[in-house]
């Protein structure tokens, strides 16, 4: 019952439509709820070395077309999104994760866009893509007090007021009590030092640490 109403009242439309989870999308489903529902534009997005989302899109000429681009995904040159790609090397394709397909609330025709991944030429995932990164970090040999090597960190950025005054009680008892590992715009031991840029001190913390 759970999982129905899950489905009923998901806001992705292809959700409601298909009847099941966006992870249990496959590409025939994917393929007939284009064709039924007149679907002219497929956009494909994906995150360069920048941080910036980019955007190839695609005018659907036909079935075969369409199966292609699910299936293959389009070619892209590496050495522009990402600076570790050397230009030698540098054919990329972006791949459409079909578990992420939407229905484009801001496209004046109908449009569907997916999230995609990056893969090299002979088909395996790209291993220095940050998807794969992350993705790979849980796997790595906790150390020996337990704990995964830089899985458990986290940037903070704290409001420093200028002229020495300090924030007000009430604001102040907001922020996490957490024990810096690491102070950029101050120096060590405690010390406040000097306000980063704009005013802002960036800490790197342990998750939950006191």
């Amino acid at each position: 019952m759970l999982s129905t109403d899950t489905v009923s009242l998901n806001p992705n439309p292809l959700v409601q439509a298909l009847g099941k989870p966006a992870k249990e999308f496959t590409k025939a489903d994917i393929i007939g709820y284009i064709e039924d529902n007149r679907i002219s534009m497929v956009n494909l997005r994906y995150v360069g070395g920048d941080g910036r989302l980019k955007t190839l899109n695609f005018a659907i000429q036909s079935k075969a077309h369409l199966d292609r681009i699910l299936t293959l995904g389009e070619r892209v040159d590496g050495s522009s999104l990402f600076s570790f790609v050397e230009a030698t090397s540098s054919d990329l394709y972006v791949v459409p994760r079909l578990s992420t397909a939407f229905l484009s609330p801001f496209s004046v025709l109908p449009t569907v866009e997916f999230l995609c991944g990056f893969y090299d030429v002979s088909g395996a995932p790209l291993a220095s893509a940050p998807q794969e990164i992350l993705r790979k970090g849980p796997a790595r040999p906790p150390g020996a007090d337990g704990r995964h090597p830089g899985g458990a960190r986290r940037a903070r950025v704290l409001p420093v007021l200028s002229g020495g005054h300090s924030l007000p009680r009430r604001t102040a008892a907001r922020l996490p009590r957490v024990r810096p590992l690491l102070e950029v715009g101050g120096r060590a031991n405690g010390d406040p030092g000097t306000p980063g840029e704009h005013g802002l001190r960036r800490q790197v913390c342990p998750l939950g640490g006191r």
